[in-house]
């Protein structure tokens, strides 16, 4: 259990540890989803059926104009395909393109790349008689397992309404890989059944500022319901209507105004397989004075000349404080991998 109030800031470097794809694995991903082509005019022989099952269901094809509209939307794949490698993530590509069937063509992949990322990810549940299970041996050297442990540490079964004091939880992935994990890992250890799992974690703070894939079965949402890895042209209509861009957050004031108000009270912030790019910083950036005392981080793969920009705009934008109030108050480790920070930083995590 954390003693002071944490914030959990997640990006795709976490969920790769579980084998979900990074940035340049995505994009590839959505280049094949997306390369649909039709032989003779009329059968497809390449990209993925699904997502042209769900485009007709949003378009129709029964008049002229319906069909021009189907062909449009096509046309905005092909140009997804064509043009992605350019782009630093697909979701700078939709930012820039200010068009609207790349957007929704983009959702659609994203959606169907994702979904199908769950379903083969360490965390995909291997189904043993009539309950999933999960390979728990598999997560030792994951971050998932490093998390749970500082949250169940002392902990007791009569206490397991305070799992989730202190803490909150924004992650800029599509994936429902940590609601999933933790569902399932407090149902394995405590012996508790699943509706009492799903009322521990449904009382936790879970924020996707740019959406998700569909909420999970058991979780209170209003949203379309899927199984974890699971998904028809259906769910997968109605799932891509839950991706957001960057300029949708910006634009729903309610979902910012919670984001910023959790970082401003936190006392803790750790930053967990983020590529610190500007505009997700933009969306953390609080208004006014901030009670953080500590951020903790990984960088892996990040030069210490960027680290100290990356610093430098933590403490000003988002700390709000002089860099050299925060000079050793700012911990981010070019080494370290999500799993690495939980057992470099076990006590500190914890601490006061």
């Amino acid at each position: 259990m954390y003693q002071v109030p944490t914030t959990f800031i997640i990006g795709a470097g976490a969920s790769y540890e579980i084998g979900m794809p990074l940035g340049a694995e995505l994009k590839s991903i959505i280049k094949r989803l997306l390369d649909i082509r039709y032989e003779y005019g009329r059968e497809q022989i390449s990209g993925d059926l699904q997502i042209t099952e769900a485009l007709r269901r949003k378009t129709g094809l029964d008049t002229r104009e319906q069909v021009d509209e189907f062909n449009r939307h096509i046309s905005g794949a092909r140009h997804i395909k064509d043009a992605i490698d350019q782009a630093i993530s697909i979701d700078n590509f939709v930012e820039n393109q200010q068009d609207d069937a790349v957007e929704t063509m983009a959702k659609l992949a994203i959606v169907k790349a994702i979904t199908q990322a769950e379903s083969t990810s360490a965390l995909a549940p291997q189904n043993s008689g009539s309950k999933p299970t999960i390979r728990w041996g598999t997560l030792q050297q994951t971050w998932y397992d490093g998390l749970f442990k500082t949250l169940s540490e002392g902990l007791g079964k009569n206490n397991i309404s305070n799992f989730f004091n202190n803490v909150t939880f924004i992650t800029f992935n599509y994936d429902r890989s940590l609601e999933f994990f933790l569902y399932h890992a407090i149902q394995n250890y405590y012996g508790l059944d699943s509706a009492a799992a799903a009322d521990i974690v449904n009382s936790a703070t879970f924020i996707h500022p740019y959406g998700t894939v569909g909420s999970l079965p058991w979780q209170n949402s209003p949203h379309i319901k899927n199984e974890y890895g699971w998904l028809n042209a259906v769910h997968l209509d109605g799932a891509s209507r839950l991706i957001r861009t960057f300029s949708e957050q910006i634009d729903d004031q309610d979902s910012l105004a919670q984001i910023r108000d959790k970082i401003k009270s936190s006392r803790q912030l750790v930053f967990l397989g983020m590529a610190f790019h500007d505009a997700n910083l933009d969306i953390l950036e609080p208004r006014d004075h901030t009670d953080i005392r500590r951020i903790l981080g990984t960088a892996l793969g990040i030069s210490e000349s960027d680290i100290n920009v990356i610093k430098t705009r933590l403490s000003h934008k988002i700390v709000q404080r002089s860099q050299k109030t925060m000079k050793d108050r700012i911990l981010l480790g070019s080494s370290l991998k999500c799993a690495d920070l939980f057992y470099e930083y076990y006590r500190t995590l914890r601490a006061p």
